[in-house]
């Protein structure tokens, strides 16, 4: 995570827009103040999400004051800067190193299931039998589109900050109550939706806009009657075995993570 990524982190208070913040249902303004969104560059150039708590927010700009104390060289770039008198060919900490490390110092039965990779289907398999959206999850892991489908649109920050971290905290086995009713968290998303468009970020970020669609142009055409009613067949075929196709399709999904 690089400093500057950090710094605009992105949150939902009273002072970023009080409509939008009003709007929300109690138990969300509860998780509004208790978490953050970070967007840093995953693999491949892919934007990932990271979800921070206020706690660790607090915790990461101590980090950042004392740093210069600590000897960590002014142009190193990351949060997690290492001194210059370490090794310099490694210019931060790296997190899959020190879990592998810790994982056996502290004295675990099975310090090999304490790994990232373990711990990312983990969450995905919680997520997906709690019915997180694919794409939801595939944006926040930062996953290829070949494990989970890409969409083209931006993610909404409502829906990456608020849904996602009550998932997690359901993941991680904390007391949360992660079903709300539908017409309202509709309507806090459109109201959200509506509001993060049309009005800039409280810490503004330069974004890529795509001209043209990724798969080229697109000639519209209405459908034949014929389509039509094949369309509405295969429809209710498709609705009346929805459950088992979803089954099926979260199945492929844990299966191509795991390989």
């Amino acid at each position: 995570m690089e400093i500057l990524d950090f710094r605009n982190y992105q949150m939902i208070d009273e002072k970023t827009d009080k409509d939008l913040y009003e709007a929300l249902s109690n138990e969300n303004k509860d998780l509004a103040k208790k978490y953050v969104r970070v967007r840093i560059m995953g693999k491949l150039q892919r934007t990932v999400t990271v979800i921070l708590h206020k706690e660790l927010v607090q915790c990461l700009e101590l980090l950042l004051k004392y740093r210069q104390k600590m000897e960590v060289p002014e142009n190193n770039p990351y949060v997690f800067g290492i001194p210059s008198g370490m090794k310099k060919e490694i210019t931060y900490l790296r997190a899959c190193a020190l879990m592998r490390k810790y994982s056996e110092e502290c004295g675990a039965v099975h310090p090999e299931r304490l790994r990232a990779t373990k711990l990312r289907k983990h969450i995905a398999t919680i997520c997906i039998n709690l019915n997180l959206q694919e794409e939801d999850l595939a944006n926040f892991m930062g996953h290829h589109e070949n494990i989970h489908k890409q969409i083209y649109r931006q993610p909404v920050m409502n829906r990456e900050i608020l849904n996602v971290s009550r998932l997690l905290e359901a993941a991680q086995g904390e007391n949360s109550d992660i079903e709300t009713s539908d017409a309202e968290s509709n309507m806090e998303e459109e109201l959200i939706t509506r509001r993060l468009n049309n009005t800039p970020s409280s810490n503004p970020t330069t974004s890529r806009k795509r001209n043209t669609p990724p798969y080229g142009s697109v000639i519209r055409r209405r459908w034949s009657v014929t389509e039509k009613k094949l369309f509405q067949k295969y429809s209710e075929k498709i609705s009346k075995n929805r459950d088992f196709l979803l089954s099926m399709k979260y199945q492929m999904q844990l299966e191509i993570m795991q390989n």
